[in-house]
């Protein structure tokens, strides 16, 4: 599946604030009939990141 659709993050820090990048498959993906599967993935990865930034 990643060689569908890899994740990246990219993280920048200015000023003792780090941000996240993140290049969301379900936008990717699009026209993909695999697009629901991207949604979900993307849910986690979304949550997984929110909790680490706590």
């Amino acid at each position: 599946m990643l060689g569908f659709c890899p994740l990246h993050l990219t993280l920048t820090e200015r000023d003792g604030k780090t941000t996240v990048l993140f290049n969301r498959p379900s936008v990717v993906a699009i026209n993909s009939p695999a697009r629901e599967l991207f949604v979900q993935i993307e849910s986690e990865v979304i949550a997984v990141i929110k909790s680490a930034m706590k």
